[in-house]
């Protein structure tokens, strides 16, 4: 194990750890004290029962409210949201013992890879250290942003509560409404929380097997010894001086290529046999412990993705519901019976007061990103029709080099 000093690659999955401890998804560490670890049972059970209750008050309204399909696709991103976040963070907890393995698996080669001698591998690390702390702060700050939206830039009437539920007790009057409010602000960061613990571990598992993965494929081409010198291991004083020469933004794709067969452990880098067959066969090896590691992540994370999928569908039906309606205003103005009133002739401006909001109604109430592109399923098709054009594009591109 390298010192601490250069364990920067570990930096986000070291953050995602202990946010699971404290959320009580996983268990205390084995060097915990008794009495924090059944503090952090009571803990779980205390967060199980809030949220469960949580799903209760949104059943109830949805019950109250069962002819509204508006409350249905308001309420029912609140659940299913709700509900995968529970399922993910049970099947975490199940998991532990193969999950810590897996963390092993994945991060131990690169322990070692991190200490190569080889420039490529060191600045293909700090490339993915560098875009692993953007994408973890990013989906640390929309989180966190979104339970500010949610509890208090929704809009609401006096009395009203950010999200929709039912209470037995009147939480509209005080002090019941700032309670109720306290306790739906504590359910939406708390499960947002786990949501970002749980996700980023996901990514990280693939961003550095995936790193792995690059660091095989420039070995099998590195084979030849006459060729390609072998990479040796530096102290972690010349690892650091390495790793701080870089600049992530300024990485080049001539920083990144590997020059060097490297070592995924320390007994390669001391094996005193070195050749084509002894690197051909090391990187067998290696290719059938990643097969292996990819079977068991797929194992692992399949039910997750599975979940993520038909609930992220589900999701997004509903709030397309939502979206969808609002389509319906322009009929709904023609059909409203303004015939009758208008043969009646004893209301001329009628046609005035018609004419008005079917103006209105005739800008389209629509998500749109950044002002650009609307959030709508011909907009959706349109994108994956193109990300599957550019991937054709790239594939012969490099197919033909």
């Amino acid at each position: 194990m390298m010192g601490a000093n250069v364990e920067i690659h570990r930096r986000v999955i070291n953050i995602t750890i202990p946010m699971l401890r404290y959320c009580a998804v996983w268990p205390c560490s084995a060097s915990t004290s008794a009495v924090i670890k059944i503090i952090n049972g009571l803990y779980i059970i205390f967060n199980f029962v809030l949220l469960i209750l949580y799903l209760i008050s949104l059943a109830f309204d949805l019950y109250y409210n069962s002819t509204d399909m508006n409350v249905y696709g308001n309420d029912g991103c609140y659940v299913l949201g709700t509900v995968m976040i529970m399922f993910k963070g049970y099947k975490f907890r199940m998991m532990y013992e193969k999950l810590s393995t897996l963390i092993d698996d994945v991060y131990g080669p690169i322990d070692t890879l991190i200490r190569t001698s080889d420039r490529g591998m060191v600045a293909t690390i700090k490339h993915s250290i560098f875009f692993e702390f953007i994408h973890f702060s990013a989906f640390l700050t929309g989180c966190l942003s979104l339970s500010f939206t949610i509890i208090v830039l929704t809009p609401r009437e006096k009395g009203e509560l950010p999200i929709r539920g039912v209470y037995p007790f009147n939480s509209t009057v005080t002090p019941y409404n700032e309670m109720a409010l306290f306790y739906q602000s504590y359910c939406v960061i708390y499960c947002l929380l786990i949501i970002v613990a749980l996700d980023i571990m996901i990514i990280a598992f693939i961003r550095w097997v995936t790193v792995q993965m690059k660091a095989l494929t420039a070995n099998y081409k590195n084979c030849n010894s006459e060729t390609a010198k072998r990479a040796t291991l530096i102290s972690a004083a010349e690892t650091l001086k390495m790793i701080n020469g870089f600049q992530s933004w300024k990485i080049t794709d001539d920083d990144l290529e590997i020059r060097t067969f490297l070592s995924f452990d320390k007994s390669e880098a001391e094996d005193s046999d070195d050749g084509f067959v002894w690197r051909f066969k090391t990187c067998v090896k290696h290719h059938q412990r990643l097969l292996k590691l990819m079977l068991n992540l797929n194992a692992t994370l399949s039910p997750f993705i599975l979940v993520q999928f038909g609930i992220s569908t589900l999701i997004i039906c509903v709030s397309g519901f939502q979206w969808i309606s609002a389509d319906a205003i322009t009929h709904s103005q023609w059909m409203s019976g303004w015939e009758d009133e208008f043969n009646k002739k004893t209301n001329y401006n009628i046609s005035n007061l018609l004419t008005i909001p079917m103006n209105q109604s005739i800008r389209r109430l629509e998500i749109k990103a950044f002002g650009m592109f609307s959030l709508s399923m011909p907009t959706f098709l349109s994108v994956v029709k193109s990300s599957y054009s550019v991937l054709v594009l790239m594939t012969t591109a490099t197919e033909e080099e």
